[in-house]
């Protein structure tokens, strides 16, 4: 899976600055799209603090909006790259806002979330991938909500296939999977699972892209560099 230099990266889930600034560093026109006018604000203003210290060969963008409003005005085909991390149901509440996924209810998110993927493959080249790191959630008895299958049939409706699985781990990756030590009956997940997927332009696509052969940088290398920079720190 390889970014082709100078590559566009599109996040339909922007929330925090940091695969924003990886982006730009590296070179690569970055669209993320946010709810928060709080959050775009402090992103533009860690993007710009970049810059003043020549930490950015590119300007990242952040659009203020819902992604399931804001991705049907983007071009088809116009982005080389997907890269997300969606809000995990209802796991964190981010707000109140009524199109903030984690303040809906499950099949009313389900339904959005589909639409999103939709729109972020129509935006997505012909043979380009997508990434999203994903992971499981629970219902309130405690049931898993097989968010992870959503997330991969949304994209496979949408034409895009499931290509790969990773796990970025982390030294206290080990001590975070399996079971507890408590007694509890459910596993742990481990850290940052991601899905990466293909957008095939044609009944048989290549096995690997040929065009980006021997260009860019590997998808997974900047997702482990973005998932590796906190916020507000330089590389």
């Amino acid at each position: 899976m390889v970014l082709p230099g100078g590559g566009a990266i599109l996040d339909p889930f922007a929330g925090g600055s940091v695969r924003g600034l990886v982006a730009g560093n590296g070179g690569y026109r970055y669209t993320g799209v946010d709810l928060s006018p709080d959050q775009v604000d402090a992103n533009e203003d860690q993007a710009a603090d970049w810059a003043t210290r020549d930490l950015l060969a590119a300007e990242p963008q952040w659009l203020l909006g819902d992604a399931a409003d804001v991705l049907p005005s983007l071009q088809r085909g116009a982005y080389d790259y997907v890269f997300t991390c969606p809000p995990y149901h209802n796991l964190e509440k981010y707000s109140d806002h009524p199109a903030d996924l984690s303040a809906m209810r499950w099949k009313e998110f389900a339904e959005v979330y589909r639409e999103i993927i939709a729109e972020s493959v129509r935006c997505l080249a012909e043979d380009r991938f997508a990434t999203w790191v994903v992971g499981e959630v629970r219902n309130s008895a405690g049931a898993l909500r097989n968010l992870v299958p959503l997330t991969i049939a949304a994209h496979e409706d949408a034409g895009a296939r499931h290509y790969n699985d990773a796990v970025l781990m982390t030294p206290s990756a080990r001590c975070r999977c399996g079971w507890a030590t408590s007694g509890a009956r459910a596993a742990r997940w481990p850290p940052s699972p991601v899905r990466a997927h293909l957008h095939q332009g044609r009944p048989q696509a290549r096995h690997r892209p040929s065009a980006w052969r021997g260009r860019g940088v590997n998808g997974y290398e900047l997702l482990a560099r973005a998932l590796a920079v906190p916020d507000h720190t330089p590389p």
